[in-house]
């Protein structure tokens, strides 16, 4: 009974799986036997049972009675403001991503900062926005210009608007296309060639993927 209860409750809490039926759909890596059909209504019914969303203490405001919190947003942890004792959390991130903790500015609160990866990369940036602030993005090397772009599009969900970007080396000799205003210290031109049309000197180095993204 136990294994059966435990089978039923994985289903249950499977709701995003329903199918446009009265019955719940269950997952096809769901191997199941002797559990009779569940109705999706019973599914509805008992899906908020399943969503825990611990909160965590992020910053105080140094000026008002307010608080940043770290709370549960839809499938990811996001950064929510408790604007005074009692209220209900409101979110002010929203990002595919789990943002990794946040502070107000420790003297003015005038701005907060807070950190993020995009797509499961691991390479946390940090962020410092105002609603509505120009802001201009610095990268230190520019190659192909994806990284670049996916904080601009991260500062823009946040409510910053990029005006500009910059980097200490553009690698990509000038053929980076960040969408902004784009401009660099040191401007390289590395060639690139079709596999089968390598020079010797080089077809004879084993091809590596370096940078950030090799694991990718």
């Amino acid at each position: 009974m136990i294994l059966r209860a435990s089978f039923v409750s994985a289903l249950l809490l499977a709701a995003p799986a329903l199918a446009q039926t009265d019955l719940v759909t269950p997952p096809a890596a769901l191997v199941m036997e002797n559990v009779p059909p569940i109705p999706a209504e019973l599914a509805r019914k008992l899906a908020p049972y399943g969503e825990f969303r611990p909160h965590g203490m992020l910053s105080w405001n140094p000026n008002k009675r307010e608080i940043l919190i770290r709370r549960r947003l839809t499938a990811t942890n996001q950064v929510h403001v408790v604007s005074e004792p009692g209220a209900p959390p409101v979110p002010i991130t929203d990002f595919p991503d789990v943002v990794q903790g946040a502070a107000w500015q420790p003297k003015t609160g005038g701005y907060i900062v807070f950190g993020k990866a995009e797509g499961g990369n691991e390479v946390f940036r940090g962020f410092r926005l105002d609603p509505g602030a120009k802001v201009l993005m610095v990268e230190d090397v520019v190659t192909t210009g994806l990284s670049s772009r996916e904080a601009i599009k991260a500062i823009e969900e946040a409510g910053g608007k990029v005006i500009a970007a910059a980097s200490i080396v553009d690698r990509s000799g000038g053929s980076a296309n960040l969408g902004v205003p784009y401009t660099s210290l040191i401007r390289i031109d590395v060639p690139t060639y079709e596999a089968d049309a390598l020079p010797p000197e080089l077809a004879a180095i084993p091809a590596i993927k370096p940078g950030s993204r090799a694991a990718a």
